[in-house]
């Protein structure tokens, strides 16, 4: 079997010097300074991914929007790309060989929920579907602990799963509003 774990480079090989390393609090670190303000534009930008969707004629929304979406996707790819490179002294190595079969794996799932994201939002509205959606963060959440084992420490998974709990209510009852 393949294993999952070693094909995701979870951490930088650069040791540039010893501020940048992984220590176990994470908060003293620059790169996870650096990861928390580029989850922040993930926010930002994650949630507001299908807002333009709203924007064009009534003939142009739905599945339809996919093949656009897709394309906008694939041409930012290399803008994000060099983006990455100037502001950051790393410069990723492309091993097409080795990533290209979780990177189309990845792709493929990513684009399911986009898909998916289209038909919600057209059966309930953006203001109630896209929230729903968010619940895909308890997913991301449980690989990170369970798979990937990004989090070890008990107290830390029970205030996730509270968490969870709290998201999934949440969504719940924001389904049950309309």
């Amino acid at each position: 079997g393949m294993d999952i774990e070693a094909s995701i480079p979870l951490q930088s090989d650069s040791n540039e010097n010893a501020s940048n390393e992984v220590d176990d609090t994470l908060g003293n670190t620059n790169d996870y300074k650096r990861g928390v303000v580029w989850a922040l534009f993930v926010g930002l930008s994650g949630g507001s991914i299908l807002a333009p969707l709203h924007y064009v004629p009534p003939s142009q929304q739905g599945l339809v929007f996919l093949p656009s979406f897709g394309i906008g996707a694939m041409l930012t790819a290399p803008l994000a790309y060099c983006l990455h490179a100037f502001f950051s002294s790393e410069k990723p190595n492309f091993h097409v060989k080795e990533a290209s079969g979780t990177g189309l794996l990845s792709g493929l799932l990513w684009n399911i929920g986009n898909l998916l994201s289209i038909i919600g939002i057209a059966a309930i509205g953006y203001g109630v579907a896209y929230p729903i959606f968010q619940c895909a963060i308890l997913v991301s959440g449980v690989w990170g602990i369970y798979v990937f084992h990004e989090i070890r420490e008990t107290g830390t998974i029970v205030v996730f799963w509270v968490g969870g709990v709290i998201l999934v209510a949440g969504g719940a009852l924001l389904a049950m509003s309309q």
